[in-house]
């Protein structure tokens, strides 16, 4: 009986090992140009107006625009302020494009810049707060001619 016990106490702990290490999620290759992070400032139902940001890692090529596409919902109009890592101001031109929005850089961004973008004064419907809403955000670099999707900035509105 305690021979019987302990190969099920071994089989128990040796499937447990194995299903652990299957079930470990490999990270992406980050050596790509992606979306690190996104919020917004101050995050929470009292706020009159929140201030939304997002942070793109410049990765593998040079940066020279990035387009904003706001949905239907969420107008534009407000500001959009850029930022390297040492908070210093990054110049830019906002161009909107219908319900786009495409912030061009004086000079291209450099590998391994990390760039803040605050977007400020955003007008969203009335029906459509306290609602999470999904920002497309895509890239153009000075050695590609078309814009790569760099994923979608999660931004979470508060009704009143």
């Amino acid at each position: 009986m305690k021979k019987l016990m302990f190969l099920g106490t071994l089989l128990a702990a040796t499937f447990a090992s194995v299903s652990a290490t299957f079930a470990t999620p490999s990270l992406p290759n980050l050596s790509a140009p992606h979306i690190d992070a996104t919020g917004a400032l101050p995050n929470n139902r009292g706020a009159s107006s929140s201030t939304y940001f997002f942070q793109v890692h410049v990765q593998g090529y040079t940066l020279s625009s990035v387009t904003i596409d706001l949905p239907e919902e969420i107008k534009g109009g407000g500001t959009i302020d850029v930022v390297d890592q040492l908070n210093r101001s990054v110049g830019t031109t906002v161009t909107p494009q219908g319900n786009k929005a495409v912030v061009s850089f004086a000079q291209p961004v450099a590998t391994g810049t990390t760039l803040n973008f605050y977007m400020r004064n955003i007008s969203i419907a009335w029906n459509k707060k306290d609602l999470i809403h999904q920002i497309p955000v895509s890239a153009k670099f000075a050695n590609l001619d078309s814009d790569i999707p760099l994923g979608l900035v999660r931004v979470q509105t508060y009704g009143k």
